[in-house]
């Protein structure tokens, strides 16, 4: 998959190409702001792929804390 970067100020002259590029293209594109990455546009693909993986995360970390939970007596949570 390419890549690129660009500046703030260049994305807000060239939004529609860059937008056409990521849906169309699948280029994932980083925007910089004095020299720091500000944020990143992704193909939806791409999003929708994070977020099941973190879906997935968030949910394994929750019945581990629920198995943590079940391991320990009432009397000692509320503490």
């Amino acid at each position: 998959m390419n890549s690129e970067r660009m500046q703030a100020s260049e994305l807000r002259a060239e939004l529609r190409d860059v937008l056409n590029r990521v849906e169309y293209n699948k280029v994932r594109v980083q925007i910089h702001r004095r020299g720091k990455v500000a944020g990143v546009l992704v193909p939806l693909e791409d999003y929708e792929l994070m977020e099941s993986m973190l879906d997935k995360s968030d949910a394994a970390a929750a019945r581990k804390a629920l198995a943590d939970l079940a391991r320990h007596e009432w009397k000692d949570i509320r503490r």
